[in-house]
This record gives structure tokens, sequence and C-alpha cells, in this order.
């Protein structure tokens, strides 16, 4: 494929995963359709791309090889012992999140013993019909409770994908979902209507310094 890849320009490389997840990054290849191929980016030293390609996106024509070194490392370092251990951690940890998140939130692409895997997925299409709440405004209230958002809108575009992976330790994933309940607490008086729809404290979030204590409160 690598070498279908350089001469069509059918495919091109891009970062896309690695081991130990967390929304990214690592490599992967990216199909395109023919009638696409025009379109792929091109580069100023490497001649890739066609006729209505925009510049480069990297710095790599064909995507960062170097990121497969953390891939290598990681597993090198882990041995088998410790991929199977990080990986049995990993799925813990998603799951306890799932457990203490499913009676507050919908969540999505369950097994059939209610069971997830490495990461879990909320659905938020129901509060914007009874809230008018996107999963933008969820993000952005997270970052209230110092939180950098999760992957959001993918793979669908009413969900958050979470990944807490191995690394997340009990306490930090106890904050987090703590967080998220207390979000839907706030989402549930926008419902019922004690905070109104457009002027609330999801779709106002975040609220840095300046808005906090500025002399003039608005919201």
């Amino acid at each position: 494929m690598s070498d279908q890849c350089l001469t069509t320009n059918y495919f091109v490389l891009t970062p896309r995963r690695s081991p130990h997840g967390g929304g990214g990054p690592g490599v992967g290849p990216i199909c395109v359709a023919e009638h696409l191929a025009p379109f792929l980016p091109g580069h100023p030293v490497v001649e890739v791309g066609g006729e209505h390609s925009i510049e480069a996106v990297s710095a790599a024509p064909f995507g960062s090889a170097s990121i497969l070194l953390i891939s290598w490392a990681y597993i090198r370092m882990l041995g088998g012992t410790g991929l199977k251990k990080s990986s049995q951690v990993a799925l813990l940890n998603a799951n306890y999140m799932a457990s203490r998140l499913s009676s507050h939130y919908t969540l999505r692409y369950k097994n059939a013993n209610g069971r997830v895997a490495h990461e879990l997925m909320i659905d938020l299409a129901e509060f914007e019909k009874s809230a008018n709440l996107k999963v933008a405004d969820f993000a952005k209230r997270l970052q209230d409770y110092g939180f950098h958002p999760p992957t959001c809108s993918w793979p669908t575009s009413t969900c958050m994908l979470i990944e807490p992976t191995e690394s997340e330790t009990l306490e930090e994933i106890e904050r987090f979902c703590d967080a998220m309940i207390r979000i839907r607490e706030e989402v549930e008086d926008v419902v019922t209507g004690k905070q109104p729809k457009d002027n609330n404290v999801l779709r106002n979030a975040p609220h840095p310094q300046s808005v906090v204590i500025a002399d003039n409160w608005d919201r």
C-alpha cells in the first residue's frame, strides 16, 4: 500500500492513532477515492498532491513516521506482561467511568453485558432538543472544571468520546466523573426552566478569570 501511495497519490498517510490512545496521535493510512486525488496536499520539496492541491499540512509529505517510535518504545518498555496489564487497566478505567456515568447520560455502543471497550461514548443529542445545548457547550463547561474536553462530535456528531487510557489515576477519574455529573445537574436546571436556554452556565462557558472578577456580571 505504501508503494501505491508513492506512485498514484490515491493514498496519504496521516496521524491516526497510537497504542496509548487518549485521542491520538498515531500513524495510519487514510485512503481517498481517485476523484479526490488532485486535491491531496502538496509539499515544497517532494512532488506529491495534484493540480488542485493545497500547501503542505505537515513537514513530512507522507505523514510523520517518527511517531511510530512512540509505539515501538511503548511496547518495548512494557513487554508482553506490561502491555497486557496496561490494556486491562485501560478497560477497567473505561468501564468504571461508564458505570458511574450511565445513570446520568445515555451510553452508546455497549455490549450485551452493558460493558464498553477501552473508551465510552455518551450521547448528548437529547439535550439539544430539551435544553438547546450541544456537545460544544458540554466541552466548554468542562474547561471551567479544569478539564481539557475529550474527543467531541466524533465518530457521531452528537456524542462525546471518552478514553481514560491506563494512565489516569483513580482520583483523576473520580474528579472527571464528578464534574460530568455536576454538569448534568446544571443541564437539568435548563431543562426545568431554572436557567434560561439562551443564558446559562453551559452556553456562557468557559468562565475565565477576566469574566469571573469583572466589575459587571451579565450572565
